[in-house]
């Protein structure tokens, strides 16, 4: 049966080891903004920032090796699954710690187009912030986000039209089964912990948990 902004929790648990304060004030190492606007660093795209930043601390001659490993991405035009692909979700070789996307106003969206998964995180090292923006499925079915490890720490992120009920059975790189569970969110993994602040679910859809879907992980909703 279809089930539409139910909340599925099955054996979550605490992940020791794992501090997060949700929607706390972050010192960033750099703030890019995608498209026009103001600011130290405007680029044209999420890879250009991610690559930007990348470069810098992966400079040996730099005063600050250690810097922009927390970054902020201001985006100021809807962007979809093609513009994250150099965000590092599932690389844990990488030297980032914290990637934050902000939009410049709530209707922002970051859009599926043609994809099963908005997203897909498995980097236990690694927080993705989500501020102030839409995360959406394609118009032909398709989820939003996949949680296996790590952190996600969303805060005024509107979830809609994320809707996996036409979505077989998959299997992740590592021949591990992804269940079609979870519209909006699908938490499994005990390395896996998503915080929601002043989220709002509507209209996502899901055999299992059309909001959001916790199996081995930990969310938790202020």
């Amino acid at each position: 049966m279809r089930k539409i902004l139910v909340i599925a929790v099955l054996l979550a648990v605490a992940v020791v080891g794992y501090t997060v304060a949700y929607g706390a004030e972050v010192a960033y190492e750099a703030v890019y903004t995608v498209g026009e606007g103001e600011g130290e660093f405007v680029v044209d795209s999420v890879s250009s920032a991610i690559a930007d930043a990348a470069e810098h601390y992966s400079d040996e001659d730099d005063e600050d090796p250690d810097s922009y490993k927390v970054i902020k991405i201001i985006l100021t035009r809807d962007i979809t699954e093609e513009d994250l692909a150099e965000i590092p979700l599932e690389d844990e070789e990488t030297e980032f710690r914290r990637i934050t996307l902000q939009g410049e106003r709530q209707s922002i969206r970051i859009e599926g187009t043609e994809v099963k998964r908005l997203m897909t995180m498995n980097n236990a090292k690694l927080t993705l912030g989500l501020e102030n923006l839409t995360i959406a499925g394609n118009e032909d079915g398709g989820g939003g986000i996949v949680l296996q490890a790590g952190t996600i720490d969303a805060v005024g992120v509107i979830f809609t039209g994320n809707d996996t009920t036409a979505i077989e059975e998959d299997e992740d790189d590592d021949g591990n089964t992804i269940y079609p569970n979870g519209g909006a969110v699908q938490i499994t993994g005990n390395k896996a912990v998503g915080g929601f602040t002043d989220c709002a679910f509507l209209g996502n859809a899901a055999e299992n948990g059309g909001a959001v879907y916790v199996e081995n992980g930990t969310a938790e909703f202020i």
